[in-house]
């Protein structure tokens, strides 16, 4: 998330020297670059927990690397259909 300052924006943008012609390309960079000064990331705290993974995105980290060896001849998308068709089958056997 980004936090910006618009207060200190507006008076950067007030100093730009007006009695100058700009191209669209150069006066844009100029507030580009002025945006850049006041605009500020916002720092993860460090109690945010990440996102858990699904069982399904578990199965797939775990199993990729399985599928990908045994079946070099398919395509990234046949490797996911594969795991996929894998995944259904766990499903089945835990009921």
């Amino acid at each position: 998330m980004t936090i910006i300052d618009v207060e200190s924006i507006i008076q950067e943008l007030n100093n730009i020297d007006l009695s100058k012609d700009y191209t669209k390309k150069s006066f844009m960079k100029i507030v580009s670059e002025k945006c850049k000064n006041h605009t500020k990331k916002k720092k993860k705290n460090i109690g945010d927990k990440e996102k858990k993974l699904t069982a399904y995105n578990q199965f797939v980290k775990e199993n990729m690397s399985i599928v990908k060896e045994q079946y070099k001849e398919l395509t990234p998308k046949q490797h996911m259909s594969k795991l996929g068709e894998l995944w259904q089958q766990q499903k089945l056997k835990l009921i």
